[in-house]
């Protein structure tokens, strides 16, 4: 029994899984920093079952293979891990004030499932250049490396304070003078008299949400702010 557990493959195979688990982690904490609905653990389940799976697909059925006039597919095991994880990333996108929200996430976690498969196949140089490449342009991205491309990213600020105009006629002013422009609100009232604006902004490329959401908060009337 020893050196059945210690042999060649079931060697490689836990080395497979162990590197599809730290590539899987790079993503996962990447998306931990930045606050995201999939973190860490999320991100290194879906490699590390779908190196296992792409494994349990490639070998476990090998004996099988050769058993005469039988057929088997073993790339069907593969193919549905990438209806399973769809199905996993359409939990992740959520409607909130008529933005979508979470696109990114689901994403990253199909490319991670995608990134566990191709470790879990043994083509480590594949799964490495598919982290590096989903790091890098989150990296680029957020820093906003490429506002060269004069992009304006929109997004969805909820902002509680008192129901007071000038206080919220400051709050446009401000925005207004980081060329932030609101194309879109919603107000809620609550029992309190206080209200929560919903607002739909364009963010200039050199300005960063988390950058906005502290100029927010310099206001002393600001109860509560979120996305």
């Amino acid at each position: 029994m020893p050196h059945i557990l210690l042999d060649n493959m079931n060697f490689e195979c836990a080395l497979r899984l162990f590197v599809a688990g730290v590539c899987g982690a790079l993503v996962g904490i990447e998306r931990t920093h930045r606050n995201k609905g999939a973190g860490i653990k999320t991100h290194v389940f879906v490699a590390i079952g779908a190196a296992l799976f792409v494994i349990i697909s490639k070998y476990g059925f090998a004996d099988y293979v050769f058993i005469e006039n039988t057929g088997v597919d073993v790339s069907r095991v593969a193919a549905n891990i990438v209806s399973g994880v769809s199905f996993l990333g359409a939990g992740i996108i959520f409607l909130r004030g008529g933005s979508v929200h979470g696109l990114t996430t689901a994403a990253g976690v199909w490319v991670t499932a995608a990134i566990g498969m191709a470790v879990g196949a043994g083509m480590y140089i594949l799964g490495g250049v598919g982290t590096l490449m989903v790091l890098l342009v989150q990296y680029f991205m957020h820093k906003g490396l490429l506002s060269d491309m004069g992009n304006v990213v929109t997004s969805k600020i909820v902002v509680s304070m008192n129901d007071d105009p000038k206080e919220f006629a400051d709050l446009q002013s401000m925005l207004k003078s980081r060329n932030i422009e609101i194309y879109g609100s919603h107000i809620k009232r609550h029992k309190d008299n206080s209200l929560t604006y919903s607002l739909d902004v364009k963010i200039p490329p050199n300005l960063s949400t988390r950058e906005l959401l502290a100029l927010i908060k310099e206001s002393s009337n600001i109860k509560s702010i979120g996305f």
